[in-house]
């Protein structure tokens, strides 16, 4: 935070340019919306670090727009970035089995891994070793972590991220037919390893969505029936601007957060607050649109990644989440920053031409 902070601070003009992007301008102005309501709303001190935790995320976004606007981080810098940060989440999953059996067995947790969420916000990012021989390594084994960690969340963004990710891939000539035979007899060989030793961590995450209708989203279809009765029994002014920071805990006799931004966001925020959050996923759709000039790997990994931030959004949270919510915006960030630095270029190169 610090580093970012200085960085800003450097290069003022640099840091207002950023701007000029809608979708950084669109995560700028729920920020700056989140700020002035705490500045009007909070109750006690001991909820700024809460605060700048969640500003933590936006700050991180706007350092890595303008890190990889200014080409100070490259292709080769970012995916590794993720590769490590994969392997790391993987291996701690597999590290916590044995914890997590434990306590199952007293009765103490649940089956799922909330890093299964971490995990699945590296995946996009491994379509840059896409040419590589290790990037189905990759794949699998982040794939395989998803599905070890047992969220129901995580594991339908998986999926979701790997139809996209394979449309790329199978969708033109971007791969030899024989490598396309060999990426699928690969990836049901390592189907059928992962099976044979984690096989009952695996089938236990695919029961655990037979028992949606028992469980209701442990429990979430409560939670969120709570904060959507809040949110109709609010006054005039609570709907329109929100009850401010946490404020489904504070007043409605929670002690969770709505795992889920349209609930947090409409209670907390108010219907200001939602157009704002609303904006940001239409500005990414507008870029996603209208800033590609051809379907590059870039446009899949923001499409990717968009996908995983919409359906996380919806049944998870992102909003108030510190860790996956920072592997989410770095790739936006980065993906961004990165095809506005080449459209400047090309806009550049095309005036020298016409000149």
């Amino acid at each position: 935070l610090a580093v970012a902070c200085f960085s800003f601070v450097q290069d003022i003009n640099g840091f207002v340019r950023i701007f000029r992007n809608p979708v950084v301008r669109a995560f700028g102005l729920v920020a700056v919306y989140i700020v002035l309501h705490f500045l009007f709303t909070f109750d006690s001190a001991d909820e700024v670090p809460s605060l700048i935790k969640v500003i933590y995320n936006f700050i991180i976004l706007f350092f890595f727009y303008q890190y990889a606007y200014s080409k100070d981080i490259n292709d080769k810098e970012i995916k590794w970035l993720y590769a490590i940060m994969g392997i790391l989440y993987f291996v701690s999953i597999l590290g916590f089995i044995d914890l997590r059996s434990t306590l199952r067995t007293a009765g103490l947790a649940g089956m799922a891994d909330n890093r299964g969420y971490a995990l699945v916000g590296c995946v996009p990012m491994l379509l840059l070793f896409y040419k590589e021989r290790k990037f189905l390594i990759f794949l699998l084994i982040f794939s395989a972590g998803v599905i070890i960690a047992g969220k129901r969340g995580a594991i339908i963004c998986l999926l979701m991220t790997l139809l996209i990710m394979f449309a790329f891939l199978f969708g033109g000539k971007r791969i030899k037919t024989s490598t396309k035979i060999l990426y699928l007899f690969i990836i049901v060989a390592g189907a059928i390893f992962l099976f044979s030793y984690y096989g009952d961590f695996m089938s236990a995450a695919f029961t655990r969505f037979g028992n949606l209708a028992e469980d209701g989203g442990s429990g979430r279809d409560d939670v969120y029936m709570t904060y959507w009765k809040g949110f109709l029994n609010n006054d005039v002014l609570d709907t329109i601007f929100g009850c401010g920071f946490h404020g489904g805990i504070k007043n409605l006799n929670l002690t969770v957060m709505a795992h889920s931004d349209v609930f947090e966001i409409l209670y907390d925020y108010g219907i200001i607050g939602a157009l704002l959050y609303t904006n940001v996923f239409w500005q990414i759709g507008k870029y996603l649109y209208t800033r590609f000039q051809d379907r590059n790997v870039y446009y899949y990994i923001l499409l990717c990644m968009t996908t995983v931030m919409v359906i996380k959004s919806i049944i998870s949270g992102t909003f108030l989440m510190a860790v996956e919510t920072i592997i989410i915006y770095i790739t936006i960030a980065y993906i961004i920053g990165h095809n506005d630095r080449i459209i400047k270029f090309k806009k550049y190169e095309y005036g020298k031409i016409q000149g």
